[in-house]
C-alpha cells in the first residue's frame, strides 16, 4: 500500500523518495559466483536434477521440457512450457504435476542455498556493510552524464538534506540470499542517530552526502523455498475472468491478488530499478504498471540487463520490455521509454552493480 510517511517519526522531511527494485535470478547467480560456488540456479541445472531425482517421467511439463531440449532457446523455462501446455492440457493433472515440479524445485534450491551459504552471504554483508553501502549508493553506476539527464537525480540535489527514501524489494527469486544481502542488520546500521534530527541515512549522489532518512521493505511475491507450496510458477493472461476462466488458476496475479496488495505501491514510485531479470511475459503484470507509471507519473527506470549467452543492445531491451508490457501487438516504438528511461546495461557494463 502506499505511504506518506511524516508526522512523529520524522522531522523535517523536505520530500518522499519511493524506489521500487525488482530482483531475480541474475542476482542469485552474481553472488554465488563472487563466493566462487561451483553450482548455480539455474533452470538447466534443474532439469538435470530433475532427470536425476524421483520425478514423475510422465509429468508432461518435464516431458515438454525435454522435447524441447536443443530445440527451443527457452527449452528450460517450465512457465514457458505450461503456458503451450494449457490449450490443449488436461488442466487439473497440469496443475497436479506443476505441484510436483514446487516441491522438486525447493529441494533443488536447497542442495545449492544451504544454511552455510546463506550465512556466508550474512556474514559478508555485515562485514563489508553491503546493504548500507549499495543503499546510499544506488545511482553510484551511473555517469555524469546520465544523472545530468535525470529527474529523479535532479529532485534529490534540490531538494537537499533531509529527504526520506523508501525502498521497496521486490524479491522474485525464491531464496532469502538477497534478503540476507540487503538486510540492515544492527551492525551496519542504526535507526535513530542524532538526538536533534531523524536523519539516519547518507545518500550519496554527485560526490555529496545528503544527510536523510530511509526505510527498507522486502516481498517475496512469488513465494519462498522454506514454503514449498508458496512458490508459485505460472504465466500471465489480460482480460481473464477470475469466476469462470479455468485457467485462472495458473495465472500468477490472480494468486499473488497482485492488484489488491501491489498496485497502490506504484502510485507514488519515482524510480524503478529492474536488477538481473529476463523481463519475460510470465511477470507482464509487473511491467505493465511499471510502463504506465513511467507515461503517465513522470516516474523513471533503471533496467541491469543480466544474460549468459546473448548480447543485446539498449534499443532490444527497451522494445522487449515494451512488448511484455502492453503486448507486442501495441506497436510502440522504444522513443515512448526515451525521456523516461535513464540508463540500462548489459551484464558487461555491471562492475558490481548492487553488489559492494
Amino acid at each position: 500500500m502506499e505511504k506518506i510517511y511524516g508526522g512523529k517519526h520524522f522531522n523535517k522531511i523536505v520530500s518522499q523518495n519511493d524506489i521500487m527494485v525488482f530482483v531475480e535470478n541474475g542476482f542469485d547467480i552474481k553472488i554465488l559466483k563472487k563466493l566462487n560456488k561451483k553450482i548455480l540456479p539455474l533452470y538447466q541445472k534443474f532439469f538435470d536434477f530433475l532427470e536425476y531425482a524421483e520425478c514423475n517421467k510422465e509429468n508432461k511439463l518435464f516431458l515438454k521440457m525435454k522435447q524441447d531440449k536443443g530445440n527451443t532457446e527457452n527449452w528450460c523455462d517450465f512457465e514457458n512450457a505450461l503456458y503451450e501446455l494449457i490449450p490443449t492440457g488436461d488442466l487439473d493433472e497440469l496443475n497436479e504435476h506443476l505441484f510436483e515440479l514446487q516441491t522438486l524445485f525447493s529441494m533443488f534450491l536447497s542442495n545449492i542455498v544451504t544454511t552455510e551459504v546463506i550465512k556466508e552471504i550474512g556474514s559478508n554483508a555485515t562485514k563489508y556493510n553491503w546493504a548500507i553501502n549499495s543503499l546510499e549508493n544506488i545511482l553510484g553506476d551511473l555517469d555524469t552524464d546520465s544523472l545530468q539527464n535525470m529527474d529523479f537525480s535532479k529532485s534529490v540535489i534540490k531538494n537537499g538534506h533531509h529527504q526520506l527514501f523508501v525502498f521497496k524489494f521486490y524479491n522474485f527469486n525464491y531464496t532469502s540470499l538477497l534478503d540476507n544481502y540487503i538486510d540492515l542488520d544492527r551492525q551496519q546500521f542504526k535507526p535513530v542517530i542524532y538526538k536533534t534530527s531523524s536523519n539516519n541515512f547518507h545518500f550519496q549522489i554527485n560526490n555529496d552526502t545528503l544527510f536523510s532518512n530511509v526505510i527498507l521493505d522486502i516481498v517475496h511475491p512469488n513465494g519462498v523455498q522454506s514454503i514449498p507450496k508458496s512458490i508459485l510458477f505460472g504465466y500471465e493472461r489480460k482480460g481473464y475472468n477470475e469466476f469462470t476462466d479455468k485457467d485462472r488458476f495458473f495465472i500468477k496475479s490472480y494468486w499473488t491478488r497482485a492488484d489488491i496488495k501491489y498496485s497502490s505501491d506504484f502510485l507514488n514510485t519515482k524510480l524503478f530499478i529492474i536488477y538481473g531479470m529476463s523481463i519475460g511475459k510470465s511477470d507482464s503484470w509487473w511491467w505493465e504498471h511499471i510502463f504506465y507509471s513511467l507515461k503517465e507519473n513522470g516516474s523513471e527506470l533503471i533496467i541491469y540487463n543480466y544474460t549468459l549467452d546473448i548480447e543485446e543492445d539498449k534499443e532490444q531491451i527497451k522494445q522487449r520490455f515494451i512488448n511484455n508490457s502492453i503486448g507486442e501487438n501495441a506497436n510502440v516504438s522504444t522513443s515512448v521509454l526515451n525521456k523516461r528511461e535513464c540508463e540500462t546495461f548489459s551484464v558487461n557494463n555491471v562492475l558490481e552493480g548492487l553488489l559492494w
